[in-house]
């Protein structure tokens, strides 16, 4: 699976490559082409994030020593994940550090991570929170101790059903209100999260919304 996958990135880039050329040359911006090319845009993104997952999932299976782990931007980290998810009309994403939207520019804290890998693991939350949430707003909230870091992700959607919160991470096992995907996003995200030395699970799931909580190993200062 992992070679097939990865197969897959060069066709894909090249898609994206090509879509892009033709955005940028499309004068009229009442054209008719242009929500074409915004579905196609989609569609690539859902494939590059399947692929992406499956080639993580690839790695983790050989085991830890597959993840290079290095000091990383928290907050360039989060902002590489984002743009991973396609965020609907309906939908704003709100980054806070400890509840507050003016302190993000000013927290230069950095985790230990595999830049790449935590960057596929936190699109996946991200995107399970647009996906099962018809609108409103996706809070992504950070917090630094002396020895750890702790990102919530939050949203405004229906929780995840009679599911118990450890089944939803099981590979393949998706929630009772799912409507697509391949139930492997969250199962890649936990493995990752727990190969980096950290954690990921679910905190709350109620019918107004539901919680993540990402802890992460801090990088030190010499």
């Amino acid at each position: 699976m992992g070679t097939v996958s990865h197969e897959f990135r060069t066709p894909l880039a090249i898609i994206c490559a090509a879509l892009e050329n033709l955005q940028l040359s499309e004068s009229d911006v009442d054209s008719p082409r242009l929500s074409r090319y915004q579905k196609i845009e989609r569609a690539t993104e859902r494939l590059i994030q399947l692929t992406d997952n499956c080639l993580a999932d690839a790695r983790l299976s050989v085991g830890a020593t597959a993840l290079y782990l290095e000091p990383t931007d928290l907050m360039r980290l989060l902002s590489s994940a984002a743009s991973l998810v396609h965020i609907s009309d309906t939908h704003q994403l709100v980054l806070t550090v400890n509840g507050d939207p003016e302190a993000v520019a000013a927290c230069h804290c950095q985790v230990l991570v595999d830049s790449a890998m935590m960057r596929i693991a936190m699109s996946n939350v991200i995107d399970n929170a647009i996906k099962y949430s018809n609108g409103g707003d996706i809070r992504i909230d950070c917090s630094v101790s002396d020895a750890k870091v702790t990102v919530l992700i939050y949203d405004q959607g229906t929780g995840i059903g009679t599911l118990e919160p450890d089944a939803i991470f099981q590979r393949y096992r998706r929630g009772s209100s799912s409507k697509h995907g391949t139930g492997l996003g969250l199962f890649v995200a936990q493995q990752i999260a727990n190969a980096s030395g950290g954690s990921l699970k679910l905190l709350r799931s109620t019918a107004q919304g539901s919680c993540f909580e990402f802890t992460l190993k801090r990088a030190m200062e010499d």
